[in-house]
C-alpha cells in the first residue's frame, strides 16, 4: 500500500469514517496512479477497490498490478459497490 493511501486510511480512522469514495479521475490518478475517465476508488477501513467499466479493465489491471482488486461494473458503478460492500 502507498503512503497515499495509508494516509487516508489515517485519517478515516480519526474521524471514525467507515469509507471514502473516490470519483474524481484526477484525485483516483493521485492516490492509486492509474487514469480513467469513468473509475471510482473506494477506500474503507477494510480494502480498496477501484470500480471501472469493461473499456479500462484491462488498461488498469496492467498499471494496478494486483495492488489494489479491481471491480468491472457493467451498468451502474452503486449497485457494483453495494455488490461488493453490503
Amino acid at each position: 500500500m502507498n503512503s497515499r493511501l495509508k494516509n487516508i486510511y489515517s485519517r478515516l480512522k480519526q474521524r471514525g469514517l467507515d469509507g471514502l469514495l473516490v470519483s474524481l479521475p484526477a484525485n483516483i490518478s493521485y492516490l492509486v496512479e492509474f487514469l480513467a475517465g469513468d473509475s471510482y476508488l473506494l477506500v474503507s477501513a477494510k480494502r480498496e477497490r477501484l470500480f471501472t467499466d469493461s473499456r479500462y479493465t484491462e488498461e488498469a489491471k496492467a498499471c494496478l498490478k494486483g495492488k489494489i482488486k479491481l471491480k468491472e461494473s457493467n451498468g451502474s458503478v452503486f449497485k457494483s459497490i453495494a455488490e461488493v460492500y453490503p
